[in-house]
């Protein structure tokens, strides 16, 4: 999946801010729970306003990806 994030970023990296968090780390825990992590790898999308647009667990095609990421664009201009 690195090689699909890494290509990811770079289409959408302007208009999209990336993070990765280890599970394994104690410092991410709240973050964690908040977005109840419940396999890995997880892929969760959320606004601006930190609000759910959409969640990911294990392996996910580019296209789809692509595809969420192109309607949560539009819809905000």
């Amino acid at each position: 999946m690195s090689a699909t994030v890494e290509k990811l970023q770079q289409q959408y990296g302007d208009q999209v801010d990336f993070v990765m968090l280890n599970i394994d780390d104690p410092q991410w825990t709240a973050q964690i729970a908040d977005y109840r992590a419940s396999g890995v790898p997880q892929f969760t999308l959320v606004d601006a306003e930190k609000s759910l647009i959409k969640t990911w667990v294990g392996k996910v095609p580019r296209p789809i990806f692509s595809e969420v990421f192109d309607q949560a664009l539009s819809s905000l201009n």
